[in-house]
C-alpha cells in the first residue's frame, strides 16, 4: 500500500471488543475475524481521511511516543497491519490518493 493511499476500512463490517478480543464480522464472506488490538486500532483509524503515516502519527500520540517525526517501528507496523488487512478483505477497494 503506498503511503499517499488514505485506506479505508469496508462500511458493512461490525467491530467489536469481546473481553480482550476484537471481532470482526464480515457480513459478505459470512465471517467472523479475531483481530489484534493493533490491527483492530488501525482498523479503525482506516476512514479515508488519513494516511498510513497520519494513523501512525495517532496510534503513537494514544501510546504516548513521540509524533514528530513518529518513530519508524509504528509506521512499520501500520504499513503491516494494512496489508494484512487489504489481504483478508477488510479495506475498501480503490483507496483514494493523496493530491
Amino acid at each position: 500500500m503506498s503511503r499517499e493511499t488514505r485506506p479505508t476500512s469496508r462500511d458493512d463490517l461490525e467491530l467489536r471488543q469481546v473481553g480482550d478480543e476484537f471481532l470482526v464480522y464480515d457480513p459478505a464472506a459470512d465471517e467472523l475475524v479475531v483481530l489484534t488490538a493493533g490491527a483492530a486500532a488501525v482498523l479503525a483509524l482506516a476512514d479515508a481521511s488519513r494516511t498510513p503515516a497520519d494513523i501512525a502519527r495517532a496510534l503513537a500520540a494514544a501510546s504516548g511516543l513521540d509524533t514528530e517525526p513518529v518513530p519508524g517501528a509504528v509506521v512499520a507496523d501500520v504499513e503491516q497491519a494494512l496489508a494484512a488487512l487489504a489481504s483478508g478483505g477488510l479495506l475498501a477497494a480503490g483507496a483514494s490518493v493523496v493530491d
